[in-house]
């Protein structure tokens, strides 16, 4: 008898789907997915979205009208917003926040690109470039917003029999990833391109990217988040205390640092390495922007710099991992090879060019005279440690 009224289920939620694909009555359409929704699970909707394909239907298509059935149903019969009903430690706070960023971001693009389209004149170093690519930084950090999603939202979700659903979703995310790429390559090619060319380019990027990123974090805010809310518990997304994560990276072997401006009175046997400025009582109670904020930043930016010599960015007093964004960089990349190399300016651009942008592959060309794939098999094998190679 449950079979029965799985298969009942699954077959009711298959000619939904077709409706729904046919562009029904929308209220209608609402109506019905509402009073489905609390009764299908995933294996009933698994099941419908396999009946379509049999059909002919599509995976990618059968996924985008599986989301459309859970948004109409969640939309009709919700009352209420999510970020009222979250927990205060629940991790979709910090997701939905992130969201919140990235819509700031997306507006920002709109404008710089608009305000682009109608310059006579664009170079690399005005003002109007710097935002672009300030905006297009950002934005990039998107990458690490979906691993988050897909390494800590979406393994419970499947976990909960909501696997369909979180491969619609990472199929979203590939085409966003490649967009921000285009966006990244676009502005890091600017003074291989006339400028006509650029903004056209600039124009079409923009025009896909912004509408697709706004409508996957709709549709996340309103199927995928919703339905993450209901199947996983507060304990298995619960954000830890400082103290609890330390005390779990201990015990999995990992070294610990702990960094405050005010001494701890509690035992942390977990620590391995304390870091405790002492600034003194601030100026103006109350406040920690002046000598703890200050201090909070010198110890930050000592830990970086050092970590950026123990990974081999730093050759001697010099970075060597530059970015070619602009001209400035491009004539920084040149004098980095010309300088470590041994060779002229001229000779270094040709480098540079030949090394496709990558400085420490450009010095090891000089250095070495080798071609590009050697000096990157050479970098390679020695963890991108320029002293390793050349000495």
């Amino acid at each position: 008898m449950e079979n029965q009224a799985k298969t009942k289920k699954s077959q009711a939620l298959t000619r939904l789907l077709k409706r729904i694909n046919r562009g029904a009555d929308p209220k209608l359409l609402r109506k019905e997915a509402s009073q489905l929704l609390p009764s299908v699970g995933p294996r009933e909707i698994a099941t419908a979205e396999q009946n379509l394909i049999n059909d002919g239907f599509s995976a990618r298509l059968v996924q985008q009208l599986s989301a459309a059935f859970v948004l109409m149903g969640i939309l009709e019969s919700q009352g209420d917003n999510l970020r009222n009903r979250l927990p205060v430690n629940h991790v979709l706070r910090r997701v939905m926040a992130e969201h919140d960023m990235l819509r700031c971001f997306l507006d920002d693009l709109k404008d710089v690109e608009h305000i682009i389209q109608n310059l006579p004149h664009l170079s690399d170093v005005s003002s109007e470039f710097r935002k672009l690519g300030h905006i297009a930084r950002h934005l990039n950090a998107m990458h690490e917003h979906i691993a988050r999603e897909e390494d800590v939202i979406f393994p419970f979700l499947k976990k909960h029999g909501w696997a369909s659903l979180c491969r619609s979703v990472c199929s979203d995310h590939v085409y966003i990833k490649i967009a921000l790429s285009d966006l990244i390559r676009l502005i890091g090619t600017f003074n291989k391109r006339k400028i006509d060319e650029f903004k056209a380019r600039l124009n079409s990027i923009t025009k896909y990217l912004c509408p697709t990123i706004e409508e996957h974090l709709f549709q996340e805010e309103n199927v995928l988040y919703p339905i993450a809310l209901e199947v996983i518990n507060d304990e298995e997304t619960k954000i830890t205390s400082t103290e609890e994560t330390m005390e779990e990276a201990h015990k999995l072997g990992a070294r610990t640092i702990f960094f405050t401006c005010n001494p701890p009175s509690d035992e942390m046997p977990f620590v391995h390495v304390f870091i405790v400025p002492i600034v003194g009582p601030e100026i103006i109670t109350g406040s920690t922007r002046l000598k703890s904020g200050t201090a909070t930043k010198l110890v930050l930016n000592m830990l970086s710099s050092i970590s950026m010599i123990k990974i081999g960015k730093v050759y001697d007093n010099l970075m060597v991992d530059v970015q070619v964004w602009n001209e400035k960089l491009v004539d920084r990349a040149k004098r980095l090879i010309s300088q470590l190399g041994g060779v002229d300016y001229k000779k270094a651009g040709e480098l540079l060019e030949a090394s496709q942008g990558n400085v420490k592959a450009g010095i090891v060309m000089a250095k070495k005279g080798v071609g590009y794939a050697e000096a990157v098999r050479l970098l390679e094998e020695n963890d991108d440690f320029l002293r390793r190679v050349i000495g």
